[in-house]
């Protein structure tokens, strides 16, 4: 298939193809040829469909080569611990150092996500956890950075495909192991 790494082993047994579609490789990095050992089991695992073992291969593929950045991991713990204070592309750029453009590009590189997403996926965060202490929906959504009730109700929707009592609904029927 053009344009998606993958690999096709043509065996006694037939053929083996394995698509990579969707993986992002940073640019810096050498030709795939060498896989540590605890990726060994990778091809045993998908003849066998072990999602699970594939999956985290796909994740080893993909991480990026940074070293954390202390910086964006307080950030990150502000905006879970606060996500109703809203902080603003230039209050990031000014804790990082950066002019904003690269403070939001830095950002993303370090999280995976751009920086207004991830806001919202804080404020959906904290909307549950408040929900789930007893608070309704709504207010919840409001003490946790959404402007009202519908805002709550579109994010969900958008994030999740559900509405939030569908959501809450299920979370409440949730046991952990």
């Amino acid at each position: 298939m053009p344009g998606v790494l993958h690999s096709v082993s043509i065996g006694s047994g037939g053929a083996e193809i394995v698509y990579l579609d969707g993986l992002q490789l940073s640019t810096d990095r050498g030709e795939l040829s060498i896989v540590t050992a605890e990726f060994a089991n990778v091809p045993v695992a998908i003849k066998n469909t072990d999602a699970g073992v594939v999956e985290d291969f796909r994740f080893a593929l993909s991480r990026p080569l940074l070293e954390p950045d202390f910086e964006v991991l307080k950030i990150v713990l502000q905006l879970y611990a606060a996500p109703m204070e809203r902080m603003s592309q230039e209050q990031l750029a000014s804790q990082l150092g950066l002019e904003r453009t690269l403070a939001l590009r830095h950002f993303k590189a370090n999280t995976g996500q751009t920086f207004r997403k991830f806001k919202i996926w804080c404020a959906s965060v904290a909307t549950v956890h408040r929900v789930l202490s007893g608070q309704n929906i709504g207010a919840a959504g409001i003490d946790s950075g959404f402007s009202d009730a519908a805002h709550v109700a579109r994010t969900a929707r958008d994030l999740f495909g559900i509405t939030p009592t569908m959501g809450i609904g299920a979370l409440r029927e949730f046991k952990s192991m």
